[in-house]
């Protein structure tokens, strides 16, 4: 499983790669700063059809799209019109706090329709206490690299900061309970469930009072 997951990854990077690269050379290839509109139009095409190719081949979407990402961030960007980079960024942004809203309105909803039957009290724990523990090391390793990187010198970032980017990580549970959406597993529902309420408890517990 290990093995296939990475395999899964590297294979979702690959093809965003791919994608961002094609997307960048053609932008080049065609100068297009005339017409900020059609710059704007294949910048976000290709993004998407690096999530449409990904899942039409068994990968990841969203690993492809964000590596699609990465790379037209890096490449295709400095290909373009300063108007269409400008309208870029306004497009993405609004596009991604619409479809933000609508997640977290769409989870806020749901938590009047959570059904009993398939809530595990023991599993909603363990993924909670699993959650607290996986974001110690998500934040507490980088910075140790950087701190022995640097020939341990002093981090500029201080522990207030330190502890403010680790709750700040755990807010982001609309997007594993959007993605819980589309499984399809035999026991998809009890796992539909605790993502469910652990998205509700972190965002609701830690979010409120952030």
């Amino acid at each position: 499983m290990t093995l296939d997951f990475f395999s899964l990854s590297a294979k979702s990077i690959a093809m965003g790669a791919a994608v961002g690269l094609l997307c960048s050379y053609l932008l080049k290839k065609f100068n297009l700063n005339h017409d900020p509109v059609k710059e704007c139009t294949i910048m976000l095409t290709f993004a998407y059809l690096s999530y449409l190719a990904a899942e039409q081949t068994a990968l990841s979407g969203i690993i492809s799209m964000f590596s699609c990402g990465l790379f037209m961030a890096h490449y295709a960007y400095w290909n373009i019109s300063r108007k269409a980079r400008n309208g870029t960024e306004l497009a993405v942004c609004t596009i991604s706090n619409i479809n933000q809203s609508f997640l977290y309105i769409y989870m806020g909803l749901s938590a009047f329709s959570i059904d009993r039957e398939y809530v595990r009290k023991d599993m909603v724990i363990v993924t909670l206490v699993a959650i607290f523990v996986c974001r110690i090391f998500s934040v507490g390793v980088p910075i140790l690299l950087v701190y022995l990187c640097s020939g341990c010198k002093p981090l500029q970032l201080r522990w207030n900061e330190w502890i403010f980017v680790y709750f700040g990580g755990l807010i982001r549970g609309a997007i594993a309970f959007g993605l819980s959406l589309q499984m399809t597993t035999d026991h998809n529902q009890v796992l539909k469930t605790t993502t469910q309420i652990c998205a509700l408890i972190t965002i609701v517990g830690i979010g409120s009072p952030l």
